[in-house]
């Protein structure tokens, strides 16, 4: 089963809309839809043009997006078409096997406005039961919001049995006050097919003189084996 034509139309960010607002009553203010949803602003104003144009939402007068009827309809749509997909059955058990390894990313506390700094991020070796069957790659992908991050992409080798060789980002804040990286994580199959395999955003401040103090952040990401 797949989604209808006109759904189909819509930008993968739209859907991801529906699919956030379906999980809250239909409603939702611009902040926790970008959270849930992790969109950039830039992706959110698209996402909701597209679906306020296509009467899928309506917006309240404080400013919150609701589902309309006829977005109602379509998050049933989606919900069934997600249930139906082999992703959407792995907490059944009916999915393909992954493992767990931890993406951890070190970045500076505060960063000085117009200052290049690293961000690092690599994988971590795995524990005794999270082993994969070979090696594999996984590509992060990263944008920026109040700061540049080059290069947008990197492509990390993650052995079988230890931890992968970090990979560095240049980071360049645009104006003091605070900045976000979001990076999302896919991995490069043997079938040539790229996946999804998990996604954050993290926050940092930015003032006049840089701080040498880190922090780390990190998810785990559900790597298939």
């Amino acid at each position: 089963m797949e989604l209808p034509y006109e759904l189909r139309k819509l930008p993968p960010q739209a859907i991801d809309v529906i699919r956030f607002l379906s999980l809250q009553g239909g409603q939702a203010d611009t902040d926790a839809i970008c959270r849930g949803a992790d969109l950039s602003d830039r992706a959110f104003g698209k996402a909701i043009r597209r679906l306020v144009t296509r009467n899928y939402l309506s917006m309240d007068l404080d400013g919150a997006y609701r589902l309309t009827p006829e977005g109602i309809k379509a998050a049933k749509i989606i919900a069934r078409v997600d249930e139906l997909n082999p992703r959407a059955r792995k907490a059944a058990g009916e999915a393909e096997d992954t493992v767990s390894r931890r993406l951890t990313v070190v970045v500076p506390r505060l960063l000085g406005v117009g200052s290049p700094a690293q961000l690092y991020a690599g994988i971590e070796a795995p524990d005794a039961r999270q082993h994969l069957n070979g090696a594999t790659s996984v590509v992060l992908r990263v944008e920026g919001i109040n700061c540049s991050v080059s290069p947008v992409e990197h492509t990390l080798s993650v052995p079988q049995n230890a931890a992968a060789q970090p990979a560095a980002f240049t980071v360049i804040p645009d104006g003091i006050g605070q900045g976000r990286v979001r990076m999302r994580a896919y991995q490069l199959l043997r079938s040539d097919e790229v996946r999804e395999v998990g996604g954050m955003y993290f926050d940092f401040l930015v003032d006049d003189t840089p701080s040498t103090a880190l922090q780390a952040v990190g998810i785990d990401l559900d790597l298939y084996i």
